[in-house]
């Protein structure tokens, strides 16, 4: 039930409340807006209301309001279009499975002109027995519940005293209140009339103190002596007021000075503030820019660290590639020794082989050297062979160099091969046949 009689409600506040109850689906069955000031204006948001309750409506009371018979017919015609309408009470199957009853409309004191006409209307709209208006003079009583097999209309409302509204009712109070009216038209008049007596007393009294003051001023003007007191009272006083306006002026002036000088220190004092302000500014910026330097000397020092790492690693890497290289060189499986009986002829001739190989190999460098000694170079082209001779002594240096390394490596692969012949001529000596 949604009960809002007499809370001083108007068609905006109305319109509003009925929008938010739409929006948020509130069901009520019974509406109670009577004493308000509502009009036709409402009435808009209030069908809308009643048409998307959830519930169906069973007393909507809106009576000693503002409407007129364009409200009410809205509203009745809204009624009529809704499928919930006519409500019914509740059964054994359900909520609303029960007989079904007039819904309860109360209209009464409004503005409603042609109650019987709008009547006429209304049930004149639809077929026969589909519009059911039941207008009582009094209170009640309802219409009975209608019985399960009987056919229901489409509309089907209770309107107690729908007959008593306004304007009839201004009507008829104008003919009772008409002795008490001119009871009250005497009382005014009577008081009009001494009011206006009172006025011309007063007015008479007023023109008499008038006309004595203009005689005692001609009086004063004819005597000399009056006439100067009075003139020279008027220049004091003249010059009392022209002293006073004059130190009021000064006094303003002053005020106005002193507003002025504060105006000019409070803007003495911001410009001080903001000079302070760009100085704090500045100087944040300077910490900024000095924080930014840090950072990018910092960023130096770690690119650096991260170089020296690198090449740390990379020296690391290196080193243990050689590590690497030299285990491998050392660890380069030895050459099978051979057996004291295990083929001994072909290892012989390889042995005589080399040993030919560098007997030739000997002979050929002596006879190059001879050759080159022999050979005596012109006399034109001594500068020349001396430069020659430096760089052959420089490539010769260099090839010698080469030579030894050489050298080197393969006195590893001849000592093994001397060891081998070694234990073979020892075994031959001993008296080992071959296999």
């Amino acid at each position: 039930m949604l009960d809002l009689c007499g809370c001083g409600l108007d068609d905006s506040g109305a319109s509003k409340l009925f929008e938010v109850l739409t929006r948020l689906r509130v069901a009520s069955k019974r509406v109670l807006v009577s004493g308000n000031g509502l009009g036709d204006s409402a009435i808009a948001a209030l069908s809308a209301y009643l048409w998307h309750s959830p519930e169906p409506l069973w007393e909507l009371a809106l009576a000693d309001n503002k409407l007129t018979d364009k409200g009410v017919e809205e509203l009745l015609r809204c009624l009529y279009n809704q499928p919930s309408h006519p409500p019914r009470l509740p059964g054994p199957a359900g909520p609303t499975s029960g007989p079904a009853f007039p819904l309860r409309f109360d209209v009464r004191n409004n503005f409603v002109a042609d109650h019987e006409g709008l009547k006429a209307r209304i049930e004149s709209a639809g077929q026969a027995g589909s519009v059911q208006l039941c207008v009582t003079p009094g209170d009640g009583p309802a219409p009975p519940p209608a019985e399960p097999n009987r056919p229901l209309p489409y509309l089907w409302v209770f309107m107690p005293r729908f007959a008593e509204q306004q304007k009839a009712r201004k009507a008829e109070g104008k003919d009772r209140d008409s002795g008490k009216e001119k009871k009250e038209k005497k009382e005014k008049t009577s008081k009009a009339a001494k009011e206006t007596k009172e006025k011309e007393t007063k007015e008479t009294s007023k023109a008499a103190k008038e006309t004595k003051e203009a005689s005692k001023a001609a009086k004063e003007s004819k005597d000399p002596k009056t006439a100067k007191k009075k003139d020279d009272k008027r220049g004091k006083d003249k010059e009392s007021e022209r002293d006073k306006d004059t130190k009021g002026k000064d006094k303003v002036r002053e005020k106005d000075k002193d507003k002025a000088g504060e105006k000019d220190k409070e803007k003495a004092n911001d410009k001080d503030k903001e000079k302070a302000r760009d100085k704090g500014k500045e100087k944040d910026k300077e910490k900024d820019k000095e924080k930014d330097k840090e950072k990018d000397k910092d960023k130096d020092k770690e690119k650096d660290k991260e170089k020296d790492r690198e090449k740390d690693k990379d020296k690391d890497s290196e080193k243990g590639k050689d590590k690497d290289n030299g285990k491998q060189k050392t660890s380069k499986p030895e050459a099978p020794k051979a057996d004291k009986a295990a083929k001994p002829a072909k290892r012989e001739g390889r042995s005589r082989s080399t040993s030919r190989s560098r007997k030739r190999s000997r002979k050929r460098s002596r006879s190059r050297k001879r050759s080159r000694s022999s050979r005596s170079p012109p006399s034109g082209s001594r500068s020349r062979s001396r430069d020659r001779s430096r760089g052959r002594g420089k490539s010769r240096e260099r090839a010698a160099a080469a030579a030894a390394r050489k050298g080197r490596k393969r006195s590893g692969s001849r000592s093994r091969s001397r060891s081998s012949r070694s234990s073979y001529s020892r075994s031959r000596s001993r008296g080992g046949k071959r296999n």
